[in-house]
């Protein structure tokens, strides 16, 4: 899933983008706003340019507040870096099925990592299984997002 709002209309290096309705990709929509329609060929916002030198560059788009140790709402957005639980264990890579198999391999936040995720949105924060044969799973705790830590951020 994209999360970038779309609000940037101008790449890192300076270039203002075309219409993505004039490009390869008129699937990204009638405008001129940074994007990434095909995820598999480029890993964040870019955009055609009108200089004719310069046919595509990536934009220069804001880390979002998920990119901190510290969630918000139920930690589905989450991507710290936190691989130890609330209660000390440690947490198990995502793509291992050793000691506890699972159905969370890959996609939204899981992946070849052990840091806690909360991949179906259907714990109340952060969470990963442990390596630990004895306990299943433990919430990680990074901390809530707040004013006070980010005043960028708005709850």
């Amino acid at each position: 899933k994209q999360w970038y709002q779309r609000r940037v209309a101008i790449t890192a290096g300076g270039h203002g983008c075309k219409n993505w309705m004039d490009t390869q990709h008129p699937e990204a929509g009638d405008n001129t706003y940074c994007a990434n329609p095909d995820p598999k060929q480029k890993n964040e916002p870019w955009c055609y340019t009108h200089d004719p030198a310069v046919e595509w560059e990536y934009c220069s788009v804001p880390k979002c507040v998920w990119d901190f140790e510290c969630y918000t709402g139920t930690g589905f957005e989450y991507r710290g870096t936190l691989a130890r639980t609330e209660q000390g264990y440690t947490c198990q890579n995502w793509q291992s099925d050793w000691p506890h198999p699972h159905s969370y391999h890959r996609g939204n936040g899981a992946g070849d990592h052990n840091y806690g995720r909360n991949p179906g949105n259907n714990e109340r924060a952060p969470w990963c299984f442990t390596t630990n044969l004895f306990k299943r799973w433990d919430y990680v705790n990074p901390g809530r997002c707040s004013r006070d830590k980010f005043p960028f951020y708005k709850e």
